[in-house]
């Protein structure tokens, strides 16, 4: 992933989760599962948590919570929808040491 991350040139960071830290502290509970933060008054916030979309089969009824939360933030507004619900594999937890 790291590699292709690079070719495509994403503009964003790519983090490896080795040892789950920001997925346990996040809480996610699928893949994808989006979290949606903001920084503002020197603190970060998650204001929106969810899906992308709707629609995992990508079909033409589309509705694109993410685009929209961050549409709503471009225009200097809390995302009308602050959640929704994640579907997809579970996430695989490893196993604590206890």
């Amino acid at each position: 992933m790291k590699q292709r991350a690079k070719s495509k040139n994403y503009p964003f960071p790519y983090l490896f989760d080795k040892d789950q830290e920001v997925t346990n502290a996040y809480g996610a509970k699928v893949t994808p599962h989006v979290f949606l933060v903001q920084h503002k008054n020197d603190q970060f916030m998650v204001v929106y948590t969810g899906a992308i979309d709707n629609d995992p089969d990508n079909g033409s009824d589309k509705n694109a919570y993410l685009e929209q939360a961050l549409k709503d933030l471009m225009e200097g507004n809390a995302p009308a929808m602050a959640s929704t619900k994640s579907i997809g594999c579970s996430v695989k937890r490893k196993k604590s040491d206890l």
